[in-house]
């Protein structure tokens, strides 16, 4: 399935576990820099490459909603950093069509965040992660990236060592089984992850 044609359905079991680990983690992350005050910290910045357009065919939230429906549990509750450090939740996609329902939904009051200012842009990943490089490489910054499986072939050996060298980051890069499974011999799959097959093959018996 093509991302633009991923929303149009209704997302799979895989999907949803999939968001609910993102969310699961963005729930866990940041209490990390917000639960008390670091001199250190001055800004901290979420990046969604892949937003789409919020949600699936039949409503079910993506990636950029649970975001802010973390963001929100948050802004009720009394963790010393919050209000006090700027806290930006960055989304792109390189669908215009998509990043336009994206801004109109995050428009709406129940999904304004105090304290959070919530940036919808289009672009596609190359050009996205280019843009940030100055935020992504800030030592007074907390960030946290989430890639999906749709940016595979974007993570060239030169953003990998992008991605770990950045300080005070952490990302998530999703690969479904799927997708290793059909492209296992694309090149884009077959440089970075060792088929399962080989990998069972490479293993000494005792």
């Amino acid at each position: 399935m093509s991302a633009e044609d991923f929303h149009k359905k209704a997302f799979d079991e895989g999907t949803l576990t999939k968001l609910e680990i993102f969310q699961l983690y963005t729930r866990e992350w940041l209490p990390v820099f917000l639960s008390r005050q670091h001199d250190w910290l001055c800004e901290v910045h979420l990046y969604d490459f892949f937003a789409g357009p919020g949600t699936d065919a039949k409503g079910v939230y993506g990636s950029p909603l649970r975001t802010l429906e973390v963001l929100r549990e948050y802004s009720s509750r009394e963790l010393a950093a919050w209000g006090k450090v700027p806290v930006t939740a960055h989304f792109f996609d390189e669908s215009k069509s998509k990043i336009a329902a994206l801004k109109k939904t995050v428009a709406l009051p129940e999904w304004q965040v105090p304290g959070v200012l919530a940036s919808a842009e289009p672009a596609d990943f190359a050009t996205a992660f280019a843009a940030s490089q100055a935020t992504l490489r800030q030592r007074d910054a907390a960030k946290l990236l989430i890639i999906d499986q749709f940016g595979v072939s974007n993570v060239t050996p030169e953003v990998f060592l992008n991605l770990v060298a950045f300080p005070c980051a952490d990302f998530l890069f999703f690969i479904s089984s799927n997708t290793l499974q059909r492209f296992r011999d694309h090149p884009s799959i077959k440089h970075k992850i060792k088929p399962a097959a080989d990998s069972i093959r490479s293993i000494t018996p005792y």
